[in-house]
């Protein structure tokens, strides 16, 4: 199946690190992965292996609409085949962009305006991180 459903949740934060140690200590998530900019984005995952994305407010990295505080990741299997489809049904994406460990993105937003992205990665791309 080209779509597999919910790979991530972001959300900004004032403070990853702080927000992460919240995460940690009350709800039990684990840190699989911190980038190395200076304002690092965090992953976290729960027991069942869903992920949280905590994105450093004011980062270059952020999405597209600084207005947009949270994005909802799809999984796919196929990056292309799943751009191509949302190609076909006009809607309108920004500049798909590889991420670490040969994953790919592209952000995209629903008729009232959520952003969503297509997110594909290879399997296990969180091991010896």
């Amino acid at each position: 199946m080209m779509f597999s459903g919910i790979e991530h949740v972001g959300v900004l934060a004032e403070n990853p690190e702080k927000l992460a140690q919240w995460y940690e200590r009350v709800l039990n998530f684990q840190v699989i992965y911190t980038s190395n900019d200076s304002r690092p984005t965090i992953f976290l995952a729960g027991d069942n292996g869903q992920l949280l994305e905590l994105i450093p407010d004011q980062s270059e990295n952020q999405v597209p609409n600084k207005d947009k505080r949270f994005h909802l990741a799809i999984k796919v299997n196929d990056f292309n085949e799943a751009l191509a489809k949302l190609r076909a049904e006009k809607v309108e994406t920004e500049t798909s962009f590889d991420i670490f460990r040969g994953g790919k993105v592209v952000f995209f937003q629903d008729p009232e305006g959520n952003w969503l992205h297509l997110i594909f990665r290879p399997e296990n791309p969180w091991k010896n991180c």
